[in-house]
């Protein structure tokens, strides 16, 4: 039978009950603590492929009701997501403010769900800059993130791509050293470079992962954006990123 539940108003429908309840052997939090544009859709799709639930941004409710809760001390995770087992792009990086919070709150998450496990989904930093400036919101004639971000910062391109270049940095370096002794529950994983089996092999004794199901979704459109994107882009890369790197 197939599990319907109601989730901001629509209806969301979940794999089959029996094939979610044989690929989890046993129960357990994932939590995708990288940035957006580095295979938040992959890791999604990957998991409910192989029946395990996994939610990933809901229009941008996930990262707003983590926030919410985390302002009025509630748990962070609320009532409409606790049946889900994996939890990817827990952003919402175009209003004011931005909220991050899925990854800015990943020692929250680890205090308030112990146990669980973490991914921080990484890649080539100028690649992930390229997919981020160039996403575009809501359609494919909307806005992009970083046009988004000059207006909502009110900072210039360049200095809104340092920004998030200090970003990148702080957080992996952050992320590292919290689980440095731990690395049974951290996950470092590269979208470029690393096998799915990487993942099946860290999730082993938790579920029942195919890797053959493991496909590239979402990726962001080289012709979407407009060319003085892209060129804003490549002349920060090959300036800024070069004395950083």
């Amino acid at each position: 039978s197939i599990v319907t539940i109601v989730l901001h108003d629509k209806f969301v429908t979940t794999r089959h009950a029996n094939l979610a309840t044989n690929a989890i052997l046993k129960p357990v939090k994932v939590f995708q603590i990288g940035f957006s544009k580095c295979g938040t859709s992959t890791l999604a799709d990957f998991f409910n492929r192989n029946g395990v639930p996994a939610v990933h941004h809901d229009f941008g409710h996930l990262a707003t009701s983590i926030f919410r809760n985390a302002k009025e001390g509630l748990p962070l995770l609320a009532p409409q997501y606790a049946q889900y087992s994996a939890f990817t792009d827990m952003e919402r990086m175009y209003e004011d403010p931005p909220l991050n919070v899925g990854m800015s709150l990943f020692k929250e998450l680890d205090k308030q769900y112990p146990g669980s496990k973490f991914i921080l989904n990484t890649r080539n930093k100028q690649a992930w800059f390229q997919s981020r400036a160039k996403h575009r919101v809501g359609n494919q004639n909307g806005p992009t993130l970083l046009e988004i971000n000059i207006k909502i910062f009110k900072l210039s391109a360049d200095e809104v791509l340092a920004k998030w270049s200090r970003e990148w940095d702080d957080h992996h370096q952050r992320v590292q050293e919290y689980f440095k002794d731990r690395p049974e529950d951290l996950l470092i994983f590269d979208i470029d470079h690393d096998s799915p089996e990487k993942l099946t092999a860290f999730l082993r004794n938790y579920f029942v992962l195919n890797p053959k199901l493991y496909k590239h979704s979402n990726k962001t459109a080289k012709k979407s954006v407009a060319d003085e994107t892209v060129a804003q882009v490549e002349i920060f890369s090959k300036t800024y990123m070069k004395l950083r790197d």
